[in-house]
């Protein structure tokens, strides 16, 4: 039986990917994770900051956009989705 060492594993991509960031901001390309959350959900929250702690990792930049439910609606949240898609 082969056992799998997640924390191994993780770390062998966070370095490989690392190598790749590299080579793409030495291109002028800056990768960049947007998250964006509505509401305020705890378990959510906690995900994030996993994820944004994984990014700055391996070197890519994060950002949390949050919005209060009452404050978007849903063709506010497309608009800004589509937005960031595009945004280079």
């Amino acid at each position: 039986m082969k056992i799998l060492d997640g924390k191994k594993t993780a770390a062998e991509i966070v370095k490989g990917l690392k190598v790749k960031i590299a080579g793409l901001k030495r291109k002028k390309i800056y990768p960049k994770l947007v998250i964006i959350l509505v509401g305020d959900d705890q378990a959510s929250l906690s995900y994030i900051r996993a994820k944004v702690n994984a990014s700055k990792a391996a070197g890519i930049d994060s950002e949390l956009i949050n919005y209060k439910p009452s404050e978007i609606t849903t063709e506010k949240l497309i608009n800004k989705i589509e937005k960031l898609n595009t945004d280079k």
